[in-house]
């Protein structure tokens, strides 16, 4: 969230979007300031157009004295699991297949492997690398497993959420699209199969960078990979620390993606296309 203007000229709209509103207007009503002594209309006329001079410079081409002109949105960044793909893939291979594995190389009971797993999993925490690197976890549990057969395996599972098909379709032919996901390259590469030619790049910040989304350091290292300002980027994502904090953190425009309904926060929506409504409005 942007800080307000120092001074007393707190005009918060651009010209262009928006004719200057006087901080003496309320409702469309003028409230005179001190050193306007007229009455009525008249007085509130006079009030708006020593505050437009004010405000406005004769060289800001419309935009608010004081005030940045929002860049113009140049790269739409999505993340993947939780906002384009459903758990179940993700959820077979980590919660199914890894248990299933370490039953039968360690010969325990499927609940018991189940139980050290996931207890392991947690031991590491989402906030670490590792958590999102598979060959970390079939090394450490020293499980044999050929991970292309354990992928394709769960393969069938891979499904999108209903609208998103059809509103990738829409933003690409506005924007170049591209994936910012903390899921290790070898998931991006078989989830993102059928969906990779919508997007420009798809990056694994845990393969590519060394780091997950929780860094910042990840989405500045994106963007000047990609030659923009962070302030034209606008990212999508499930994780509010992850897809909304740590971008925002940089001045990148940012959504929550929280397909509870249960959110509520400004920059919340519930899905793509309320996503894709509040862009138009950019």
């Amino acid at each position: 969230m942007e800080k307000g203007v120092k001074g007393d000229l707190k005009c918060l709209f651009a010209a262009k979007q928006n004719p200057p509103v006087s901080p003496f207007m309320k409702g469309g009503v003028g409230l005179l300031p001190p050193f306007v002594k007229g009455r009525g209309n008249a007085g509130a006329q006079v009030n708006m157009t020593l505050h437009m001079r004010l405000c406005t410079s004769p060289r800001s081409n419309g935009t608010i004295l004081g005030m940045t002109k929002k860049p113009a949105v140049k790269i739409i960044s999505l993340d993947m699991d939780g906002t384009l793909v459903q758990p179940e893939f993700v959820n077979g291979v980590w919660l199914e297949g890894i248990p299933a594995l370490y039953a039968r190389q360690h010969k325990r009971d499927l609940p018991e492997a189940t139980k050290l797993v996931r207890e392991a999993y947690d031991s590491v925490g989402q906030e670490a690398r590792e958590w999102y690197d598979i060959r970390y976890w079939l090394d450490r549990f020293a499980l044999p497993s050929d991970l292309g057969e354990l992928m394709e395996s769960y393969k069938d599972r891979i499904s999108f959420y209903p609208e998103v098909p059809e509103v990738l379709e829409r933003l690409k032919q506005k924007y170049p699209l591209i994936v910012v996901s903390n899921a290790a390259q070898e998931f991006l590469n078989i989830e993102m199969e059928s969906l990779k030619d919508h997007f420009s790049h798809i990056f694994s910040c845990v393969s590519h960078f060394g780091r997950v989304k929780k860094d910042s350091s990840v989405y500045r290292d994106i963007c000047r990979t990609l030659g923009i300002a962070p302030e034209e980027m606008y990212h999508v994502g499930d994780h509010f620390e992850f897809d909304y904090v740590a971008p925002s953190s940089l001045g990148i425009r940012a959504c929550y993606v929280d397909r509870t309904g249960s959110g509520n926060g400004p920059d919340t929506v519930k899905d793509l296309r309320e996503f894709e409504v509040r862009l138009s409005k950019e």
